[in-house]
């Protein structure tokens, strides 16, 4: 299902209220894009509405309303670093954008762990190298 919300959150607006109802038939679509040709199941659905509507009240997506977003589903290829003479790191940074407060340029992607009892530092760090190659990722390009 992760995969779906990414492709859902790629394309939905960053201003005014979320329509749920319309959202959800979107992340349905979603799935069938991904090549699952499946229906949400009822524990699937309940968690694809409980992240969409955390998302439509929180705090992140507000900021977002007076952002200035950069790109979504940026592409990126880095060489490997020290880990090795052949490799790269290849993926897709979800969102970047530019900080209304600091001016600070953001990377932003998209997690759909479930936190439940965890400490969410600990969830956090376990996602913190990605994170890591994501920055150095936009720094690099910000000293060309």
């Amino acid at each position: 299902m992760g995969t779906a919300i990414h492709l859902l959150l790629e394309g939905m607006p960053v201003s005014g209220p979320i329509d749920v109802a319309l959202t959800t038939e979107k992340l349905a679509t979603a799935l069938t894009i991904c090549g699952k040709g499946q229906t949400l199941s009822p524990p699937a659905r309940e968690r694809a509405l409980d992240l969409l509507t955390g998302l439509d009240g929180g705090k992140l997506r507000s900021q977002f309303e007076t952002s200035d977003i950069l790109g979504k589903e940026v592409p990126l290829l880095m060489a490997p670093g020290r880990e090795g003479p052949v490799g790269a790191w290849v993926g897709s940074i979800d969102l970047l954008y530019r900080c209304p407060e600091t001016g600070d340029v953001v990377v932003a992607d998209y997690k759909t762990d479930r936190v439940g009892d965890r400490d969410p530092k600990v969830v956090a760090e376990h996602h913190r190298s990605q994170g890591a190659v994501y920055v150095e990722a936009v720094q690099a390009i910000g000293r060309a």
